[in-house]
């Protein structure tokens, strides 16, 4: 497996209350540890053979974390109105995604 740079306190506590079910919500600026906490989320969802979806607002954000984007995931695009919103649900195998995706 690769190796993954240690957790700080703040970011093995949000680990753990992933590990426990419970949301979150992993926002920062640049450089402070943001891809690699979410590598250790991944690392743990499939040891514990989890249904997940590695997503991130950008492109850049998505190769950080070997995902994708969130748009591209769910079929939306980049909705441009509110219209654009109902669209998930008409688009192949997005529904079914979204559906499966536990974490």
């Amino acid at each position: 497996p690769d190796l993954l740079p240690a957790l700080s306190d703040e970011q093995l506590r949000v680990l753990q209350a992933v590990q426990k079910g419970k949301n979150v919500l992993i926002t920062g600026p640049g450089g402070v540890g943001k891809s690699v906490l979410v590598k250790h989320i991944v690392r743990w969802l499939k040891d514990v053979r989890k249904d997940y979806a590695a997503t991130a607002p950008t492109g850049v954000a998505a190769i950080n974390i070997n995902g994708t984007t969130i748009h591209h995931w769910s079929g939306v695009g980049v909705p441009k109105t509110y219209k654009d919103f109902g669209r998930v649900w008409g688009t192949t195998g997005a529904k079914d995604r979204i559906r499966a995706a536990k974490v």
